[in-house]
């Protein structure tokens, strides 16, 4: 009668075993991770840019208040899915990819974009001449950065980011 106990609780113990390695393994096996979109910045707001890409910032500068900028070449579909286009610009190729709207409340106030590496980008404002700060490298040392007054010749607002991210003038 001993040996049917310990015969009933091993096999109890293996069917239970069997049960809980097969729910686990469907647990392991529904996970996906999707890599392209894990940066290894350490900026937080710079996670949706894909692993390719570069992440950029504009910062107001002056002291103009609630400004409206258009971005066009920008490449996170996960902010916009409006696409844009603007012809070849000085020694810059054809501007494509998203349509992005940022708007910057107050002097110092920044705001985060994606670029593709090797591609150009646009900004457009409406009217006036803010200042503003831009770079491609943001969550890097020593980050190369240009100062602009938008609006204002010879300042283009056109702009190629190499393949480190860093800014070049499509003029």
């Amino acid at each position: 009668m001993k040996n049917l106990n310990i015969a009933y609780y091993l096999s109890c113990c293996l069917l239970i075993t069997i049960l809980f390695s097969c729910e686990k393994a469907d647990i392991q096996n529904s996970t996906q991770v999707d890599h392209s979109k894990i940066h290894p910045r350490s900026v937080p707001n710079c996670g949706y840019c894909a692993i390719t890409d570069c992440c950029c910032s504009i910062t107001l500068l002056s002291d103009d208040d609630n400004i409206n900028i258009e971005l066009c070449g920008t490449s996170s579909p996960d902010i916009s899915d409006e696409p844009c286009y603007a012809e070849s610009v000085g020694s810059c190729d054809v501007v494509q990819g998203y349509i992005e709207y940022v708007s910057l409340p107050l002097q110092n106030s920044s705001a985060l974009f994606c670029v593709q590496k090797n591609t150009p980008f646009g900004i457009t404002y409406a009217s006036g001449f803010p200042q503003v700060r831009l770079t491609c490298q943001v969550g890097q040392t020593a980050p190369q950065s240009v100062v602009i007054n938008l609006n204002t010749p010879p300042f283009k607002p056109y702009w190629m980011v190499n393949g480190d991210c860093e800014l070049v003038s499509c003029f």
